[in-house]
Order: structure tokens, then sequence, then C-alpha cells
């Protein structure tokens, strides 16, 4: 069984695929289409919980990642805190699935294969 790609989007995405028309089929790939609830709040056009609805999942910014935003916001104010929030959202999911990924080689060199990484993964 194959494992969905992890996969964070902002708003501006939604809002071009849903401008375009192409909104459902993008849901339609085999992706885990995941944003911060910041990015969900804010849509008007596509709506929030229109994109929810299609399989999108969001995620609350722990404290860190929230004080993390704050210092980027102060050093790159042309940046909105939704995009700072999609940024900083992304690179902790860039480092679990890259965790999972070391977990998986090391688990795979002792032969269990590819069952024991949907077993890490899960």
């Amino acid at each position: 069984m194959s494992i969905p790609q992890p996969c964070v989007v902002d708003a501006n995405v939604l809002i071009d695929l849903y401008l375009s028309e192409l909104l459902r089929e993008f849901f339609r790939l085999p992706l885990d289409l995941l944003t911060p609830d910041v990015v969900v709040a804010e849509l008007l056009q596509p709506d929030g919980k229109g994109v929810l609805a299609y399989g999108l999942r969001q995620a609350e910014l722990s404290g860190q990642q929230v004080e993390e935003v704050a210092f980027l916001r102060a050093q790159y104010r042309r940046l909105s805190a939704s995009d700072l929030s999609t940024f900083v959202f992304g690179q902790v999911i860039e480092r679990d699935a890259s965790d999972k990924r070391r977990t998986f080689a090391q688990v795979s060199t002792t032969g269990s294969g590819a069952g024991a990484w949907y077993a890490v993964a899960a």
C-alpha cells in the first residue's frame, strides 16, 4: 500500500486552482494535502470549509512555530503572516518526512521490507 506524499499548500495555490476551475481535480491527486489553520481561516473564494470538505487537512501551529513566524515576519515584512506560517509548517512536514524516510532506510536494511514502512508511517 502506497502512502500519499505530504504536500503543504498555501492560499495562493488554492485560489489559483479555484479560479482555473481545477480545484476538484487537484484533490483527486494521490497527495496528503495540508495547510496551517490560518490559511483556511483567510480563504473566502474558495471557502475554507469547502476545501476542507475536498480533503484538505489543516494543522494548528505550535507556540514555538508561531514565535518563529513572528521572528520571520520582523525580517521579511513583505510576506504575510499566512505565507510565513505555510513556510514554517512546510519545514516541519519536510523534517517529519525526512525522519520517516530515514527510519524506513534503517528498517528496510533489516530485511523487513515495505510492510515495515507502512507500520512506521502509520
